[in-house]
């Protein structure tokens, strides 16, 4: 890299000549040392390489560098310290090294890049599903088919209004679970959803908005016992939807043998389940028929599903065995419904330990469900009664004291004789 001129002098026995004139001059070349500091940054199907020229270019102008990666042998050449190269793999692992040339001819490679993996922003996930619950939402979904090349840092969720507005995102912090509570949201109003995937990159495209409106759970309750008589057992559940909109509730109905034992543990001894939809502010009355194998001691679960909230009532008792019951013939019976008209039974005879009939209100010489159901057409009401018989003890009014009293009647054994 240093030019030289030489001359040149005679020498004999008498002495040496005067300097000869100078030489052309001349400059000592090699090739150059090798590059410095290279490293990459990731790219879509790409890499950027970036480095630092030898300390030492051979004595000679450096003419080109030349980048090459260790997996697929891509390579370009070019006369900056920095280069793109193209068409590599989303997903694949690349190193990169790097040659330098001058006039004379090309360098040793550089040291090996940083590893990097080029990619490009996430697939749009899938199966967005929204479940509503008290003043939350529950969404639920599934990752994208191809998340860029580059593992997923983040889901970022956004919500707004139905109605309108502008998007919001839900502050989840760094979540890459497919799955998330939206909270402090508002009872009964509708919301949208979206989903979106993010990798080193950046983010990818969100999914569809679906919609959901939070609102009350269902409020469930366990209003007796129709039958006790094995094999059937036969509840009275109310059901009742104290949200602003209507929503069809999953309801759940077991027998266990303990109170710890809920529906769905392994232990029922029988299980059902169906749906309803119930208007807001609607009571829906129900009988639920459940089965048992024997007489004993028994607990009954009714379970009221509202998206990811439920509400639970749950009732001890005993089954029994069957008894003959005989039915009552001629004359003509009050109507159903709280309906009167038609002579009552007349009580000739009552078993040892049983007792009288004071809640058959419709006069058919049995208690079951469709004195239930008359009860209930009174209930809370204030004498006087166009059937008078729903007032049992008689103190003016329908209320949890009569109630009582046919559940009690309800488990014991009818007359053994009785005439109209």
């Amino acid at each position: 890299g240093t030019a030289y001129t030489f001359s040149v002098t005679a020498t004999n026995a008498f002495g040496t000549s005067t300097v000869s004139v100078s030489s052309n001059s001349v400059t000592p070349v090699t090739v150059p040392g090798a590059p410095t500091n290279v490293a990459t940054t990731i790219g879509d199907t790409s890499a950027g390489i970036s480095w630092s020229a030898p300390a030492d270019n051979g004595g000679s102008p450096i003419t080109s560098y030349t980048v090459t990666s260790n997996v697929g042998g891509f390579s370009t050449t070019t006369s900056a310290t920095t280069a793109i190269i193209t068409g590599l793999t989303n997903g694949t692992t690349y190193t990169f090294t790097v040659t330098a040339t001058n006039a004379v001819g090309t360098s040793t490679s550089s040291g090996t890049s940083n590893s990097v993996t080029p990619a490009t922003v996430p697939g749009t996930p899938t199966n967005l599903a929204a479940f509503v619950g008290d003043t939350v939402i529950d969404l639920s979904w599934t990752a994208p088919a191809f998340n860029g090349g580059s593992p997923l840092t983040d889901y970022i969720v956004e919500y707004k209004l139905s109605t309108g507005g502008t998007w919001s995102v839900f502050n989840d912090g760094v979540n890459t679970n497919p799955f998330v509570t939206v909270t402090g949201l508002a009872n009964n109003n509708s919301y949208d959803f979206r989903v979106t995937a993010k990798n080193i990159v950046g983010r990818g495209t969100a999914t569809s908005a679906v919609s959901a409106a939070p609102g009350a759970p269902a409020q469930v309750l366990i209003q007796g016992f129709n039958n006790l008589t094995t094999p059937t057992i036969s509840t009275a559940v109310r059901i009742t939807n104290e949200g602003l909109a209507a929503y069809e509730y999953q309801y759940t109905w077991c027998i266990t043998n303990s109170n710890s034992n809920h529906c769905g543990g392994g232990d029922d001894v029988f299980s059902s389940t169906a749906a309803k939809l119930i208007q807001p502010g609607e009571n829906f009355d129900t009988i639920l028929n459940s089965t048992v194998p024997s007489s004993g001691n028994y607990w009954f679960h009714v379970n009221v599903e509202f998206g990811s909230d439920s509400s639970i009532a749950s009732q001890s008792f005993t089954a029994t065995t069957g008894t003959v019951v005989v039915p009552p013939t001629g004359g003509t019976g009050g109507g159903g419904g709280g309906g009167g008209g038609g002579a009552g039974p007349t009580i000739i005879n009552t078993p040892k330990g049983g007792a009288s009939i004071t809640a058959d209100f419709n006069n058919d010489g049995k208690i079951d469900s469709v004195d239930f159901s008359i009860m209930l057409s009174f209930w809370k009401g204030k004498a006087p009664f166009k059937n008078s018989k729903v007032d049992i003890n008689k103190d003016g009014k329908v209320n949890s004291v009569d109630f009582s009293i046919l559940l009690y009647e309800w488990t014991k054994k009818l007359p053994a004789v009785i005439k109209r």
